[in-house]
């Protein structure tokens, strides 16, 4: 454990560099990830969080969008309630600077919003409000994470499709890989060509998530003719349950646990990735407003 860390230490600081002389360039461009799961209860918008926070570590500016629009809760995870969030962006009450979150490590977050079913529902000014915001906020954003709602309705496969990768979330339980697959089939189905990674939550070791996850690659191989990328997992630790209940990010709270490790090592895998090349096509949400405009 002791030669893990000292290696991500290593490598935070060799991130760090790399950031900062691809800034010098002027080659970085905003990338997003959404982070995503088939069915919910499986931590996605925990993972999320704390990922987000380890992204920074590496150098990173990570901006946290609460894509749920259902059942919206970073703000709880982190146990703040926000006075105004994407709902009054997009009926133009408010400013989207005036509704972002400072989080930890200088997190900056989007709180999403309960209450509406579908975002294709707000009157088109409305949305072209909402998303006229979002376009201006990206244009100055190195790395987002989008924190979709869970499962397979019409909004998260939208944002699926119009991210630069998709990362799934799901644990061991049958259930979860059967959503998991589900979902990944959706967006395989509507992108001939999409980047797909997957982390194995709560599981008891490094050997179960490699079962479980070469389970999940061999059928989307075999069935979907698509390679999917193994990220990593998280282990089933009692300091993410503590974590939650104190309302704070494991990753600040118990910066030693074993889940902790996980999480920096995933985040590793992501900046490691070629980070810097997002899709062509105009940007996240000009693709998210073609899309629900199909």
């Amino acid at each position: 454990m002791n030669d893990q860390a000292e290696r991500l230490r290593w490598l935070a600081k060799s991130l760090k560099e790399q950031v900062n002389a691809e800034i010098k360039g002027n080659s970085v461009s905003s990338r997003i990830f959404a982070v995503t799961s088939g069915k919910g209860g499986v931590g996605k918008t925990n993972l999320s969080l704390n990922l987000a926070l380890a992204m920074i570590e590496y150098g990173k500016k990570v901006v946290l969008m609460d894509a749920d629009m259902g059942t919206a809760n970073i703000d709880i995870i982190l146990g703040v309630f926000p006075q105004y969030n994407l709902f009054h962006v997009a009926e133009g009450s408010r400013k989207l600077n005036e509704i972002i979150l400072e989080g930890p490590r200088g997190l900056r977050i989007i709180p999403g919003v309960s209450g509406i079913r579908n975002l294709a529902n707000l009157s088109t000014q409305r949305f072209e409000q909402l998303m006229t915001e979002l376009r201006e906020f990206e244009q100055n954003t190195e790395l987002m994470i989008i924190d979709t709602g869970a499962g397979i309705s019409d909004n998260v496969i939208k944002f699926l499709l119009a991210a630069d990768e998709v990362v799934v979330v799901t644990t061991p339980e049958p259930t979860s890989l059967t959503d998991a697959y589900a979902l990944i089939k959706i967006v395989a189905q509507e992108n001939k060509n999409p980047t797909i990674s997957l982390i194995i939550n709560r599981v008891n070791n490094e050997k179960e998530s490699l079962f479980v996850a070469n389970k999940l690659k061999q059928a989307t191989q075999k069935f979907l003719n698509l390679d999917i990328n193994i990220l990593g997992y998280v282990v089933n630790d009692s300091a993410v349950v503590e974590s939650v209940k104190k309302q704070q990010p494991f990753l600040l709270t118990y910066p030693k646990a074993p889940a902790t490790t996980c999480v920096y090592h995933i985040a590793a895998q992501l900046c490691q990735q070629n980070c810097f090349k997002p899709k062509a096509s105009g940007g996240f949400f000009n693709r998210v407003m073609r899309l629900l405009r199909r």
